[in-house]
């Protein structure tokens, strides 16, 4: 009886031991598989506020500039500085209590970092941050896609359909596996939900770099690659916040700045104002993604985008010398014209003259033409609502932003 019962215990375990060894050869490998392929966040950034920046040599440098300066250091090396409102993605190591980073532009931060206290220069300024219990607003608009990069499209403001929305992800896709520049989408409920600046710009480039957008230096793209940093990558985003019914489009990396100038993002910007401020926003925005498209092609034809490469100003360059040659051509019949009826005029004029003088024997006053002058006096423009301004920020990106 005994014998049984340890020969029962026995065989328990041989089946537990094996049952054990299935699940392994069955549930280990699907598993590793998806550790394996997965890309992992950095997860939420530790935030260090500025406290003070001094420039050297001549004490406190005014509030208004640097008040919303900011470090946050991922735990993978990565991170962000926010420097006069201009977002800089960044590389940082820290050895002991010596600290330091490199911006995307190559400029450099040397310091030290003591718990929660980060001091150091940066240029031409003297800065102390201080660590906190924060989380950076821009980092809650996608916590799971932090530093690897963006969806084409992201929603956070609920405007577009299901269809539109799949649509419009697929299209801006395509168009960066095609031409190699990231197109992005963000559409926000309230600006200030995901930026302390209050700045739409500002929050651009903290998308731009927190998130990592863009795609990195090409063979096609090498000419115009100055490769200051794997961080700096080719990009178009357009970011639209509805509270405030602003936007923003924003350009980053060598190849896109020199290709989107400040004539493509006005052009790509007229196509989509005048829908917004109908409220037809997914009009607007498959309009953002063709005249995009225009721009992109264009500079796989190794233009930058400028007027003479746009539609008017290729029929312009196609019409002007076929102008030119009608005004040629009719200039010459003119002349030509002309002599023949001075010579029919003088042997006409003949049958007037009378020995010494000219005898008229007719009277007669003919009706010619009438010349009539008008001054035009335009009216006073105004602007549509749909403006905004344009131009480089410190960061290196270029903006083209306003209202509708």
């Amino acid at each position: 009886m005994k014998k049984t019962g340890r020969s029962s215990a026995l065989w328990i375990l041989v089946f537990a031991v094996l049952l054990t060894g299935m699940m392994t050869l069955v549930v280990s490998p699907v598993w590793a598989g998806e550790q394996s392929s997965a890309k992992s966040s950095p997860g939420a950034p530790v935030v260090y506020a500025v406290t003070s920046r001094e420039k050297t040599g001549s004490g406190a440098d005014g509030e208004k500039e640097w008040k919303y300066d900011y470090i946050a250091l991922n735990d993978d090396g990565t991170g962000i500085f926010l420097y006069n409102e201009a977002a800089f993605s960044i590389r940082w190591t820290q050895d002991g209590d010596a600290f330091s980073f490199t911006d995307h532009l190559g400029n450099q931060f040397t310091g030290t970092k003591n718990g929660s206290t980060i001091a150091g220069d940066y240029g031409q300024y003297h800065y102390e941050f201080q660590g906190g219990d924060w989380t950076l607003p821009v980092y809650t608009l996608s916590p799971g896609n932090w530093g690897n990069g963006l969806a084409p499209v992201v929603d956070q403001a609920g405007v577009l359909d299901k269809y539109d929305m799949e649509d419009l992800t697929e299209k801006a896709q395509k168009l960066a596996d095609q031409y190699d520049v990231g197109v992005y989408i963000v559409l926000l409920d309230v600006r200030d939900d995901f930026t302390w600046t209050g700045n739409i710009e500002t929050l651009s480039e903290e998308i731009r770099s927190g998130y990592s957008i863009g795609i990195g230096s090409t063979e096609a793209k090498e000419k115009h690659d100055r490769k200051l940093s794997e961080d700096w990558k080719d990009s178009i985003l357009l970011t639209v916040a509805f509270d405030c019914r602003k936007y923003d489009i924003c350009v980053s990396g060598d190849y896109a700045t020199w290709l989107f100038t400040d004539y493509g993002r006005e052009k790509i910007r007229d196509g989509f104002v005048g829908e917004f401020q109908e409220d037809e926003w997914a009009d607007g925005l498959y309009n953002f993604l063709w005249r995009t498209e225009k721009a992109l092609k264009v500079g796989a034809k190794g233009h930058a985008m400028s007027f003479r490469y746009d539609t008017p100003g290729i029929l312009i360059s196609y019409l002007v010398p076929v102008l030119l040659a009608l005004i040629f051509g009719f200039g010459i019949t003119s002349v030509f014209r002309a002599s023949m009826q001075n010579t029919q005029n003088a042997q006409n004029a003949a049958g007037y003259v009378a020995g010494n003088g000219i005898n008229f024997t007719r009277r007669e006053d003919r009706y010619i033409r009438t010349i009539v002058s008008r001054v035009y006096s335009p009216k006073e423009s105004k602007s549509s609502g749909g403006g905004g301004g344009g131009g480089f920020s410190s960061s290196g990106s270029s903006h083209t932003s306003g209202s509708f």
